[in-house]
């Protein structure tokens, strides 16, 4: 892995750039002052007097999560990672991510359940509707993972409007109140950092107590801004794509049925 560039080593730095040197360097700072905790070690202990949550939300692309996952496994960090049912962009039913629950779990993270409200139901359906897709998925996602699932997030919660997941007693919600309101909460959503994240990181200590959320898809080995990340992203689902397509195509020209039809052409 490339060395930090000097001129990025000051506190600042840690917002420049997006490669995993970076990160690692954030991860150390935050780690020097507090105590690295997945939001599902906070249910059942008191909490400790200094400590940041680290959360993940895999929008994008499961393969960037699990390489952020052994990166942060190599430190000795644990992180929790909530996985999307009814994504536009993974399939967790699909035959190359239905094990990545599985594999965050093995590395000690905890697997969490990151909703979409607009796909728990039909917009007119009721609340318990809404309640039981919830719960389906969150059951579905611990079979996929191996263990069970305590924790929830929703997914783009300034689009979607109110949560009416914050106060639900089964689950632990990343965005109620403790988690996000009654301590520091910062974000790297969209790829990019808010003023106030950085007031609270450029510190030569990090809050007490906070909760850090970052998403994988726009960090990697090597720094590039969120539109390099998603020029690469749907270059690649187009390569994939093209390749399903001629795969498709090939087990057409296997197929009996198909090889009888097109004889029968004119």
């Amino acid at each position: 892995m490339p060395d930090a560039d000097p001129a990025e080593t000051d506190a600042s730095g840690l917002f420049r750039r997006f490669d995993f040197s970076t990160y690692g360097r954030l991860l150390d700072h935050l780690a020097a002052h507090g105590r690295n905790v997945r939001l599902c070690d906070l249910a059942d202990h008191p909490w400790p007097a200094r400590f940041f949550i680290l959360r993940h939300d895999v929008d994008f692309c499961p393969d960037a999560a699990l390489r952020m996952a052994a990166f942060e496994q190599s430190r000795g960090i644990r992180a929790t990672y909530f996985l999307l049912f009814g994504g536009r962009h993974y399939n967790l039913l699909a035959a190359e991510y239905c094990g990545v629950p599985a594999r965050l779990a093995a590395m000690g993270h905890e697997v969490g359940l990151h909703y979409d409200v607009a796909s728990l139901s039909p917009p007119d359906a009721g609340t318990q509707s809404r309640e039981r897709a919830l719960h389906a998925q969150a059951e579905l996602l611990a079979v996929l993972a191996g263990v069970p699932v305590r924790s929830i997030a929703m997914h783009n919660p300034s689009e979607r409007g109110e949560d009416p997941f914050r106060a639900d007693p089964s689950f632990l919600n990343a965005y109620g109140d403790r988690f996000a309101r009654e301590i520091v909460y910062a974000s790297d959503s969209a790829g990019a950092w808010r003023d106030a994240a950085v007031a609270a990181l450029s510190e030569r200590a990090p809050p007490d107590r906070m909760q850090m959320l970052i998403h994988p898809f726009f960090w990697a080995d090597r720094h590039a801004d969120r539109e390099e990340r998603m020029r690469v992203f749907t270059e690649q689902r187009a390569a994939e794509l093209a390749a399903r397509a001629a795969a498709a195509r090939a087990s057409w020209a296997r197929h009996v049925g198909v090889r009888e039809h097109d004889a029968r052409r004119p």
